[in-house]
């Protein structure tokens, strides 16, 4: 998937770009993901940092009654904040528009010791049969937009 020159300019509105996204992942093979995102004067400046590292969006995961061999659809979830805990516990395909992200998102995974399925693309054109999840979690937070068209679908 190729980028638009919205989503480019979408990203540069928000402070970073895939210029930075590619130096944080670089920097990920040396540090540990909260300090790299942490030492982000973008994400700092604005308190997306503070969201990103916050593990209470997350908790409503602890509602799921998901079973041994679970099934996920995470839609949005730029930074990993439902995808990487909801993955310690099923296995977890996320959706997003940006391949640079992902890609930064499944080094975050890594990092924590679990395994994303990353697929650039939105849900009513992706390779995806969201009837074949058990859970399917739309969360357009900090920085990635879910369409209305991935809403209704």
């Amino acid at each position: 998937m190729t980028r638009t020159a919205h989503e480019a300019q979408a990203d540069a509105a928000l402070g970073f770009g895939m210029y930075e996204v590619a130096r944080w992942r670089a920097a990920l093979a040396r540090q540990p993901w909260r300090a790299v995102l942490g030492s982000a004067p973008t994400l700092r400046a604005d308190g997306r940092y503070a969201a990103i590292a916050d593990a209470r969006a997350a908790a409503l995961l602890a509602l799921l009654d998901l079973p041994a061999d679970a099934r996920a659809l995470v839609i949005g979830d730029r930074w990993g904040q439902l995808a990487v805990p909801l993955a310690r516990r099923a296995a977890v395909t996320v959706l997003g528009r940006d391949p640079i992200a992902l890609a930064l998102l499944r080094a975050i995974g890594a990092q924590e010791g679990v395994a994303l399925t990353v697929c650039a693309g939105t849900l009513a054109a992706a390779p995806l049969a969201a009837a074949r999840c058990d859970v399917v979690v739309l969360y357009p937070g900090l920085g990635d937009a879910a369409s209305d068209r991935d809403a209704a679908t």
